[in-house]
Formats: structure tokens, sequence, C-alpha cells
């Protein structure tokens, strides 16, 4: 239980434009974004590892994303995803973890 609840509180899932500079809420079909997630999933603190988001976009069913920490140690994961060019409204939710751990970002698609 330590394990489990030592993190709570230090996630989060953050969506930047393509460059990775600026933090967005919204995006144009066929645009591409960088997603990020901060997440205790460090187990070897000498190279970088993966891990993976769910993302749901429109009426579509969740499927997985795979990020990539960026570096040894940071704890930070990034990956690009271009938004479905058939998405002309609606949102796109990108999310880790379940229930009262879970951490999400959302998208609105215009």
């Amino acid at each position: 239980a330590t394990v489990t609840f030592s993190t709570l509180g230090t996630h989060h899932v953050k969506i930047f434009d393509e460059a990775y500079r600026k933090e967005i809420t919204s995006a144009k079909p066929g645009q591409t974004v960088t997603v990020e997630l901060k997440a205790a999933l460090n187990i070897d603190w000498n190279k970088p590892e993966k891990g993976w988001l769910e993302i749901k976009t429109g009426k579509n069913i969740a499927s997985k994303m795979d990020v990539m920490e960026t570096g040894p140690n940071t704890g930070i994961f990034t990956a690009k995803y271009t938004i479905p060019k058939s998405e002309n409204e609606g949102k796109t939710e990108i999310s880790y973890g379940y229930l009262g751990f879970e951490q999400k970002a959302n998208l609105t698609i215009k």
C-alpha cells in the first residue's frame, strides 16, 4: 500500500503543441500534438523506459498509445499523436490509470 499511495498526486497527463512548447486544449483534424505523461514508471534509473496511455477519439473505442521516457530517470514520458482527419468535431481523451488513480487530459477537436 505504501508504494501505491506514495506517488499519489504526482502523476499527470498533458497535451502540448507538436513542438512541445505550449500546453493546448484544442486542435484541428490532421494536427500533430505531443502528449506528456509524468508517472512513477521508472524501474531502471540508467535507461529510458516505456509506458502507455489510453486514447479515445470521438466515438471510437479507447486504444493504447506507447510513450517513451525522455531520458534516463526523468519520469517524463512523451509521444507524438496525430488527430485523425476524419474527426471533424468532438473530443479526444487521453488517460493514464484507473478509478481513483486515473489522470486524463481532454482535447477539443475543432
